[in-house]
């Protein structure tokens, strides 16, 4: 494969040197208004070619044949070319900024109506208008336009086009060979007509493989509420049990289990039989409405759930709550939730099959076999940069390092990739691959966007960038593609679109990670918490300092013995101490210590505050650590920050104190992504760090994975050939084994890889997946080691 992308290096850096041997262009200081554009007015030479005369004014030949009708059927000398001043590049870059709402570009082709745009991506041709209220027809070959984003069935309360009309919640139904519009309808109980309303531009024919909106119809919702009203199970009162805790296990309200027990008494007796409707719910949590002032611990002690479980999400929330005020109560395990239901209520966008006959209940995905009969469409978008190659200088190219060379740095992803579906074909999964070449260039990725098989892709792994991943994210989301976004650290990514799957971990899942860290490899130590600012990420801090509440005690007790001795310590620093005089009064922790009293009582101990101490570093530097750190026990510094300069400062000062002071730190939140850390003093203070990666090369898989890559591509894999077949397998041999119920038993299979482990967790909006997991890296003798992953939930302080 190394051989054959060679190959390509010289076959297109020919074609460049041909194109260096044409007569040079030389840039037109003639710039002219036209349109309300301004153009560079370029007079063709001879020798000239568009080719050459785009790459000078820095545009794509595409542009100057746009500006230019004619001339894709050739220039000629001295004709006069309008160039744009600014490039279709840097104009679409700036729309993306400044427009008010989210779209991707369509390309026009010539003549091209904006009925047929509309039903390619089943948005209202109104829409299409008021995205671009400068348009004019007829639309022109090469002309951008951009296609609005409209909120989907649940995120627009379920309303279609047509507000008088609702449609079949988070479902589309896909148009197979021979169907009508009339035939589709029969399958629904409804009519083309309404049909049409809920879906712009549809033909009685709709074209194969299109996904039309179905409206709801009142039979069937009300018989979806009979159902729910009618099914029922009857339960046995357990000791201490309330009606409060029982709903919230079932995640129903109070009002719910009375309407399913007329006349039932509040005061329930254990041994009691009450009916509970069995009803799905869409979210994760009840809401308890507080009618008077109350603490915390007593709602829980009502729910019979941790008031700590009912803090993590309501972080808002202090210990004593107020009239009027709303409070989140975690559901239970057997609650049904809309995305796990075996009943009707559950929908889905798969197919209708599934809308009529109802989906499988989670515990059901792992007994989910690979699907051998279909073939799946599998798009990669990798920035190869491709065009760079024409200018490439073939005599000087083998002589010097190509590790930087554009071309190369992302090859390796390639190649594990080619790997992975090498595997899984050998298990007898079909994938048909579509690799395209996608890098920072949003023109090059809209032009990738027109292709049409792009529609009917099973998944889309990529592309690396942001703002073209931004572009390919919002045309999967019209399409309901899975798209894999693979290197971002970015949170945004899973809030703004709708089908990403997100492999990079997110940081909001530390907090819990380190409260378990905390409470089982720190216990005791005094903890502190460095940030740069007192402002930035403040909801990020308060999610951090919360949780180290909840595993450190706030107070602690040291022992006598200990505090006496270092007393004796202390003053032997004096060289002018006499062994006869009395032991001199010291601060430890902040606090006055008298060793006379404190021998009076040796076998006894003395309590010490243990609160978090936060510290803001560009107000008091380390002062306060100074002040309140602990001879006797272990100082865990939290070092919270991505200024690599701030960091490095914070751990120079640290690192002047270690020889009176056992300093650990731990860094948070991206640490992996510094370069150069002082190994020495890393390795000193045994700094800890999240990472999202980790290569364990004594690992037998992982050395016979490397053995076979340099047998495959004649060189060692790099960190992007492990993620590039990790990614690749992982997420294939999900969709192998779940196809379209992919988003719901993702969760459930979680899976260790060569260099991380996935596990998925629903995130953002709502069909988005995003990993939760993070490796714990510890410096040790100057080697990083991996620690083993704590216990979770970690015992809590009281």
């Amino acid at each position: 494969m190394r051989r054959f992308f060679l190959s390509l290096v010289f076959l297109v850096s020919i074609g460049g040197m041909q194109a260096q041997q044409q007569l040079r262009v030389i840039i037109s200081k003639q710039i002219e208004e036209h349109g309300g554009k301004q153009y560079f007015v370029h007079t063709v030479q001879q020798g000239q070619t568009v080719y050459a005369i785009a790459k000078a004014y820095d545009v794509s030949v595409d542009e100057i044949y746009f500006e230019n009708p004619g001339t894709e059927n050739g220039i000629s000398i001295d004709q006069k070319l309008w160039i744009p001043t600014v490039n279709k590049e840097q104009q679409v870059s700036k729309e993306l900024k400044t427009s008010g709402f989210d779209f991707f570009y369509h390309i026009a082709s010539n003549n091209e109506s904006l009925s047929h745009i509309s039903s390619l991506y089943n948005i209202p041709v109104a829409a299409i208008r008021n995205a671009n209220p400068m348009l004019m027809l007829p639309l022109r070959k090469g002309e951008y336009i951009k296609i609005p984003v409209l909120p989907s069935a649940d995120e627009e309360d379920q309303v279609s086009f047509d507000p008088t009309i609702r449609v079949v919640p988070g479902f589309r139904h896909t148009v197979i060979a021979g169907e009508t519009l009339q035939s589709i309808a029969e399958q629904y109980g409804t009519s083309p007509e309404k049909i049409r309303a809920v879906n712009a531009g549809l033909s009685n024919s709709p074209p194969l493989g299109e996904r039309l909106r179905i409206p709801q119809t009142p039979a069937k919702q009300q018989e979806k509420k009979q159902e729910q009203k009618t099914e029922t199970v009857r339960y046995k009162v357990k000791r201490k049990e309330t009606l409060y805790s029982i709903a919230r296990e079932y995640g129903l309200t109070v009002d719910d289990i009375y309407n399913a027990n007329p006349g039932l008494n509040p005061k329930i007796k254990t041994g009691q039989i009450i009916n509970i409707p069995r009803i799905t719910v869409a979210g994760t949590y009840i809401v308890h409405k507080i009618t008077r002032t109350t603490k915390i611990q007593k709602v829980a002690k009502l729910y019979r759930v941790p008031a700590y479980e009912i803090l993590d999400i309501n972080p808002s929330l202090g210990n004593k709550l107020y009239a009027g005020q709303t409070v989140k109560i975690p559901i239970g395990g057997k609650a049904i939730l809309a995305n796990e239901s075996t009943g009707k209520e559950s929908r889905t966008e798969e197919s209708p099959k599934e809308e009529h006959g109802g989906l499988e209940a989670p515990s059901r995905c792992s007994k989910q076999k690979p699907i051998k009969g279909k073939t799946f469409k599998v798009a990669l978008m990798v920035p190869l940069f491709l065009e760079e190659m024409d200018s490439l200088n073939t005599e000087s190219f083998l002589s010097v390092n190509q590790d930087n060379f554009k071309p190369f740095r992302f090859l390796h992803f390639y190649e594990g990739a080619l790997m992975a579906v090498d595997s899984l074909r050998a298990q007898e999964m079909k994938i048909e691959l579509f690799v395209y070449d996608v890098d920072k260039s949003i023109t090059k990725t809209v032009r990738v966007l027109q292709k049409p098989e792009i529609r009917q892709m099973d998944l889309i792994i990529g592309p690396f960038y942001q703002q073209s991943f931004d572009q390919v994210a919002l045309f999967a989301g019209n399409f309901n593609i899975p798209v894999v976004n693979p290197l971002s650290y970015r949170s945004e990514t899973v809030e703004k679109y709708r089908t990403v799957l997100k492999v990079k971990s997110g940081t909001k899942y530390q907090p819990d990670l380190l409260a378990a860290l905390i409470a089982e490899y720190y216990q005791g130590a005094r903890v502190f918490l460095v940030t740069q600012s007192a402002f930035k990420d403040q909801d990020k801090l308060a999610a951090i300092r919360h949780k180290i509440k909840t595993v450190v005690p706030p107070q602690i007790k040291i022992s006598n013995t200990d505090i006496y001795n270092l007393a004796i310590a202390v003053a032997h620093r004096d060289e002018e101490f006499d062994d006869q005089s009395p032991l001199p009064v010291y601060s430890l922790e902040g606090r006055r210590m008298d060793p006379e009293m404190i021998s009076e009582s040796l076998t006894d101990s003395t309590t010490f505050d243990n609160s978090l101490t936060r510290i803001v570093f560009m107000n008091n530097g380390l002062v306060p650590f100074m002040e309140t750190a602990g001879p006797l026990r272990t100082n865990l510094v939290i070092i919270y920050g991505e200024n690599k300069a701030f960091v490095m400062d914070v751990m120079n000062k640290l690192n002047e104190f270690r020889d009176s002071l056992n300093i650990q730190i731990i860094g948070m939140p991206s640490w992996e992504r510094f370069n150069n850390i002082d190994n020495v003093q890393a390795n000193n203070m045994n700094l800890l760090y999240f990472s999202t990666d980790f290569i364990d090369y004594n690992s037998q898989n992982v050395q016979q994975f490397v053995h076979s890559f340099r047998q495959q591509f004649k060189t060692e894999p790099n960190n992007f050939g492990f993620a590039g077949f990790d990614i690749t397998y992982y997420m294939l041999y999900a969709l192998f084994r779940f196809d379209k119920k992919l988003y719901r038993c993702l969760p459930k299979a979680p899976m260790k890889m060569l260099r991380g482990f996935y596990r998925m967790e629903q995130t953002g909006r709502a069909r988005n997946l995003e990993n939760t997991y993070w490796h714990m890296l510890r410096y040790n003798n100057y080697n990083i080691q991996k620690l083993p992953d704590p216990k979770w939930p970690p015992k809590l302080s009281h």
